[in-house]
């Protein structure tokens, strides 16, 4: 059984493609089938009076934020069935207090409060962990390190991106170091648009595109300087396979995002396929040691000191970084995430 969406299988995904998962899931059905599973798909939205007829012996399931509510109940409902934990983002626990965090030091900062949007509610995790066999894992050292306390077995696997996500002659050439892109799913608290904001007010000879749907009380708190800041440039919601995207990717030579907790950022890593440089929190769950920068720092300040330093890095300097972080975006790809996926899962069969 595999517990997650069935969207990208009923009405297809290619000419909507809205986020890696789409692709993803398909690919972890072909996958199970190819070891000799038959798979029944739960959407994350199913009735909670459904019942399994069948004798299971695989469970897979997302569990630890709120579209993942029904985790327990169905893993509870397959007794005899090895039980994995799909962790797309951080332990719930931890993401909770990561995400409270932000909002309260916002808070602090400007004065006013703001709706908290994207904790992971109705999660027991205690009860998660103790019905859990197996944690299959999206992120790096630091995401992992937050599933320490289930006590189980942790299996590393690399999302996905879309193959026509590709770095070009013009997307080489075209960067230029003073301009940053952001792009994000929700959450503008919880992945650091508000310091971003704020930041780039201060340095009006730096660009920020922001690719991101805006929420509400958000753009209400931010109006006045969104107002004065020609340098910020709000996109909104881009598709990464329009040519506002390709544009955006070509003239950007860094995409930024000081997020609070994540999975994977695909996001960064669908930019990282454009030969942008990615700038991220440790949080981001992406490995950037050898050709991005880490965001340590998340005090305005901060920010506008490294943001500085980064704009300054010469053409020849950046297309170096540009080259490296192309590179080592190999290990998202759509073949990384089959091998990976694949792995884990002969890993998971062997030891249980």
């Amino acid at each position: 059984m595999l517990y997650y969406k069935t969207d990208s299988l009923t009405s297809g995904y290619w000419h909507e493609y809205l986020h890696t998962n789409q692709w993803e899931i398909a690919e972890k059905v072909r996958i199970l089938n190819q070891l000799g599973y038959w798979v029944d798909i739960i959407d994350r939205g199913a009735s909670t009076n459904w019942q399994p007829d069948d004798i299971y012996q695989l469970f897979i399931g997302i569990g630890i934020d709120g579209s993942g509510h029904h985790y327990l109940r169905l893993a509870k409902q397959v007794p005899s069935a090895i039980k994995v934990l799909y962790a797309t983002s951080s332990n719930p626990d931890e993401r909770n207090q990561f995400v409270k965090q932000r909002y309260s030091d916002f808070e602090q900062r400007t004065g006013h409060a703001l709706p908290i949007y994207r904790t992971a509610e109705n999660i027991n995790t205690s009860q998660t962990a103790q019905i859990t066999d197996h944690i299959i894992c999206v992120g790096n050292h630091v995401t992992n390190h937050t599933f320490k306390s289930f006590n189980r077995p942790i299996h590393k696997i690399f999302l996905s991106t879309s193959p026509r996500l590709v770095l070009d002659y013009a997307a080489y050439q075209e960067k230029k170091s003073h301009n940053f892109l952001f792009l994000s799913g929700a959450g503008n608290i919880l992945k650091g648009l508000d310091l971003l904001l704020e930041t780039f007010a201060k340095l009006p000879h730096l660009n920020l595109y922001v690719c991101t749907a805006l929420e509400s009380a958000f753009v209400q708190h931010y109006s006045r300087l969104l107002a004065q800041t020609p340098n910020i440039h709000i996109e909104n919601f881009v598709r990464i396979h329009s040519e506002r995207f390709r544009y955006l990717t070509n003239i950007c030579g860094y995409v930024i995002l000081p997020s609070c907790t994540e999975g994977c950022a695909t996001s960064v890593t669908s930019s990282m396929r454009r030969g942008l440089v990615p700038v991220v929190t440790r949080q981001c769950g992406i490995d950037v040691e050898n050709f991005g920068h880490y965001i340590d720092d998340i005090s305005i300040p901060g920010l506008s000191t490294q943001i500085s330093q980064l704009a300054t890095v010469n053409s020849t300097q950046l297309r170096e970084r540009v080259a490296l972080s192309y590179q080592a975006s190999a290990q998202y790809t759509q073949r990384a995430f089959s091998v990976s996926f694949t792995q884990a899962l002969l890993s998971i069969l062997k030891t249980t």
